[in-house]
């Protein structure tokens, strides 16, 4: 790109921003079906007609946005993995990341419910194809990450279990988003710490608590 070009992508960018921050408001009071574009181009201080200059529809709008706080989420998440520290220690600042920012958006994912429920909210995950492979192209950046976690930690004997990496980084996975889903259905936020010692025992210890001794996780 020229420097005219990047100027003008930067403040397409920062409008786009904008967009997002006053959507995430409005999912967050309203729920998705009753969100109406008016009312986010409104919050963000846009007129309807300019709202399509940056989105077609309230659909890209809420994929956006979900792409968005996946891409902060994972990125955090790496960057934990890249720090090399200890097993326990990693994984818990990676839960506390992940629950942190369910705690910050509980309002909005309550209302606007998730992935699941995309047909029920008139959602076409067919003809956002484009938006749905990116958001699950990032998810799989941090399910990546934790796989990395967990082969560095084999050897340093932290995880000893002769379950594929890449298995066991689907298993913790989906404890977490049990955890989020538990909270979503019970209407009730996310108690931070105590999910994360929960899970934690779950992991190190298992149903049976036999690995208690060890500290390390078997499977």
């Amino acid at each position: 790109m020229d420097p005219k070009e990047l100027r003008e992508q930067a403040v397409k960018d920062a409008k786009c921003a904008i967009i997002l921050d006053a959507a995430r408001k409005i999912f967050s009071e309203k729920g998705y079906m009753n969100a109406r574009l008016e009312d986010i181009a409104a919050a963000a201080g846009f007129s309807k007609p300019s709202l399509y200059s940056y989105y077609p529809d309230k659909e890209s709008i809420f994929l956006s946005l979900a792409i968005r706080e996946m891409q902060n989420v994972t990125q955090e998440i790496v960057d934990t993995v890249a720090s090399n520290g200890p097993f326990v220690a990693t994984l818990e600042r990676i839960m506390r990341i992940v629950f942190a920012n369910f705690a910050q958006t509980f309002s909005y994912f309550s209302t606007a419910s998730n992935f699941r429920s995309m047909g029920g909210m008139g959602i076409d995950t067919l003809r956002r194809k484009e938006l749905m492979e990116q958001f699950h192209e990032i998810m799989a950046k941090g399910v990546h990450a934790i796989e990395e976690l967990i082969r560095r930690s084999r050897k340093t004997g932290e995880v000893v279990s002769t379950q594929e990496p890449a298995e066991l980084s689907w298993y913790i996975v989906s404890l977490i988003q049990g955890v989020q889903m538990r909270s979503w259905m019970s209407s009730k936020e996310c108690d931070i710490d105590a999910n994360v010692r929960q899970v934690t025992d779950f992991i190190m210890n298992g149903v049976s608590g036999r690995n208690q001794k060890s500290g390390k996780v078997h499977a």
